[in-house]
């Protein structure tokens, strides 16, 4: 049954979510109203499409799992006594649930994802005096989950632990972009060649996690109308300004796209009118006019954005 729910301003604004298509973020909104009062549903592909999509024709499974592959880790999709069940990420945080909405009898997830904008998952070692058994589980035994993120704690011996194993499963580590950059490494042709190149180089000075399937898809798209260099040059320039996000690099990519800029001549040339400009004082040609470097203006719009997030998730805690 549908249900009323809250949507935060800062909805709009989330760099995560703006990184999904539209359909994408509608269906997102739109899992809240079909909810329980813990975040939980069935994951259930025809029913949520006919809940929430009745006269459209869309890919909901395919919608589902670039939702779950977000960088925002916005919702988790798990399975329970032998069914499938999404868990909307911190969805408690951030409604107002009517006190008699009727309790969930959905199982929660065993294991939990981190909440959105926390990628990064600490497997310290408890001290010796725990006898924490570290032995790594042979990767074939769990396909879907890094091996070298499984801790085996074969001496904790619980009735509450139906299994001896700890899996801990990092949320930015997703098996899609690793097949991506793998599957590039392999393929034939240049253009696989200089989407590994530019992925590559964008884990070694943005993120050293692996890249969503969206940047992924973004980088390829740019490749298709300028040089692999041109687009490593625009992830350095992110790199130098300390401003290390993907939106800031698809910033800088944007715009040099709309500038026909297609090569690291373009590039030179677009620097060397911009210092001219500069030294004479005068304004750029109508249609390209920048009151400052086009660089720090953009570092300074990404730096904005991320306070504004950061407040809002603060207010929402």
């Amino acid at each position: 049954m549908p249900r009323k729910r809250d949507l935060r301003p800062s909805f709009f604004t989330n760099e995560y979510i703006a990184e999904l298509p539209f359909e994408a973020r509608l269906l997102f909104a739109g899992l809240w109203t079909i909810a329980d009062r813990r975040g939980r549903l069935e994951d259930r592909p025809l029913r949520i499409k006919a809940a929430l999509f009745p006269y459209d024709n869309l890919d909901i499974v395919h919608l589902l799992d670039l939702i779950a592959g977000s960088e925002g880790g916005f919702i988790q999709r798990y399975e329970a006594e032998g069914k499938k069940y999404i868990q909307i990420i911190n969805f408690e945080k951030n409604q107002h649930i009517h006190k008699e909405e009727a309790e969930s009898t959905i199982p929660a997830p065993e294991v939990k994802m981190p909440a959105p904008h926390q990628h990064h998952l600490s497997t310290t070692l408890a001290p010796p005096e725990h006898h924490l058994d570290t032995t790594l589980t042979p990767h074939e035994h769990h396909p879907n989950t890094p091996s070298s993120l499984i801790l085996v704690a074969s001496s904790l011996e619980s009735s509450s632990l139906e299994t001896s194993s700890l899996e801990l499963v990092a949320s930015s580590q997703k098996e899609e972009p690793v097949d991506v950059v793998a599957g590039a490494r392999a393929g034939a042709g240049s253009g696989s060649s200089d989407l590994a190149k530019v992925l590559s180089h964008y884990m070694e000075h943005i993120s050293c996690a692996m890249p969503p399937s969206m940047v992924s898809a973004a980088v390829q798209e740019y490749l298709d109308h300028m040089e692999p260099d041109v687009i490593i040059d625009a992830i350095d320039r992110a790199a130098a300004e300390n401003t290390r996000k993907w939106s800031y690099v698809n910033a800088i990519l944007k715009s040099r796209k709309e500038n026909r800029v297609r090569n690291m001549a373009d590039v030179a040339r677009e620097s060397a009118e911009r210092d001219r400009q500069k030294a004479s004082g005068r304004s750029p040609p109508a249609g390209k006019q920048r009151q400052k470097n086009i660089y720090a203006e953009l570092a300074d719009k990404a730096r904005a954005e991320e306070i504004e997030r950061t407040v809002a998730v603060n207010d929402t805690s």
